[in-house]
């Protein structure tokens, strides 16, 4: 890691989350000339506040389905590619239903998402909880997918960074972006607080701040930052073996954005991390870029937690925190060229996925760049299909 600014570079990402530092590693790894610029440090921000799950069975069948697919066969080999331990487990991941109505749903759910390739099974209440002992006794049923996993976003942020470096990449943090230089349809270099970084080529990979990164080009970006509220327990002997989700998390991730502001949903989702410590969340609510925790989140997510995994109430919370997600209208990310300015390069909405997604966006946007793949490759995230 350095703290200088180079004068120039091939390629600029802004953004120092696991989508950043992703697409930092797979461009060093092509041989680009790359710099990062984080105005913080690695994974201070988005990635700082997520869950770990790696979730196939909460995409919908398509295109982000698809992705996920992709990007957990790319995060299956990463601990040994990057040298890191990233706390990658495979233990499955188990959605519960508490009602029949729930649980008819995630049964469809299952279909689908089995007739799309994904390994999906439904149990009976009797035989989730065989799986998961700790279940509540109302539980009426689940679906289960065993190549639901976890990883640790701080720490896969950090070797990503670590390993572009390694292979020459230029990490910069501390200086924030104030500006684009921009020569009519062209980029022609990023300001920081601490001067400026001569290139053709921008990635904006600032999560929910893109839109601000976006506006300073003069190019608007559709993205809403949508808050989610999360809380983390002291250690203890192991409750859980893989996540718990609850059928309502589907329904929380609903709602897209720009629609019903002030409404804030709840749906659990749990893990249990390699110390013992329980992570539980979350919410999700548009607030602007209010990250602060709020009485009626912190009341939802624990009595959620408590009525499906009662034993939980047995642990103390050690901290509540917040974070935001970059969301979408229709939810999908958006992947390449600005309209009008193709020097700037979006990689941005990943709503509560960029974790599972950081490392097919990181090879997708440096195969982008490196021609080995066309726009045409990413059509179902193009960033113009808002102006249509």
């Amino acid at each position: 890691m350095i703290v200088t600014l180079p004068k120039c570079a091939d390629v600029v990402v802004v953004g120092g989350g696991v989508v950043g530092t992703a697409i930092t590693y797979y461009l060093a790894a092509y041989g680009v000339d790359v710099c990062l610029l984080e105005r913080d440090d690695i994974a201070s921000g988005t990635s700082s506040a997520a869950a770990s799950g790696v979730s196939l069975q909460t995409k919908p069948p398509g295109p982000k389905q698809d992705l996920a697919r992709a990007s957990l066969k790319l995060l299956r080999a990463l601990a040994t590619e990057l040298e890191a331990d990233i706390e990658f487990v495979n233990d499955g991941g188990m959605l519960v239903a508490e009602t029949e109505e729930e649980f008819d749903l995630i049964q469809q759910e299952a279909e689908a998402a089995a007739q799309a390739g994904v390994d999906m099974s439904v149990l009976s209440a009797a035989e989730a909880r065989a799986q998961q002992p700790e279940l509540a006794r109302h539980v009426v049923g689940a679906t289960f997918c065993p190549d639901d996993s976890t990883v640790n976003p701080y720490l896969l942020a950090l070797a990503f960074a670590r390993a572009a470096s390694r292979l020459g990449a230029k990490i910069v943090t501390g200086f924030p972006v104030t500006g684009l230089e921009r020569h009519g349809e062209n980029i022609a270099s990023v300001q920081t607080s601490d001067g400026a970084v001569a290139t053709a080529t921008v990635v904006n990979a600032a999560g929910p701040w893109a839109p601000i990164l976006a506006e300073m080009a003069g190019a608007p970006l559709p993205i809403t930052p949508r808050k989610g509220e999360l809380f983390v327990t002291t250690p203890g002997p192991a409750l859980l073996r893989g996540t718990v989700i609850s059928a309502s998390y589907l329904l929380s991730k609903a709602l897209p954005s720009g629609q019903d502001q002030n409404r804030m949903t709840v749906g659990l989702w749990a893990g249990q991390t390699r110390r013992g410590n329980l992570l539980i969340g979350s919410t999700r609510e548009f607030s602007g870029y209010d990250r602060s925790n709020t009485d009626d989140g912190m009341r939802a997510l624990m009595a959620q937690a408590v009525r499906l995994i009662p034993a939980a109430a047995n642990r103390h919370v050690l901290r509540f925190y917040a974070g935001l997600r970059p969301s979408t209208p229709d939810g999908l990310p958006i992947f390449g060229r600005a309209p009008g300015l193709p020097g700037l390069i979006y990689a941005n909405g990943h709503e509560g996925d960029g974790v599972a997604l950081s490392p097919i966006t990181g090879q997708l946007i440096a195969d982008l760049l490196t021609t080995r793949i066309s726009a045409d490759d990413l059509a179902p995230f193009r960033p113009d299909r808002f102006q249509e």
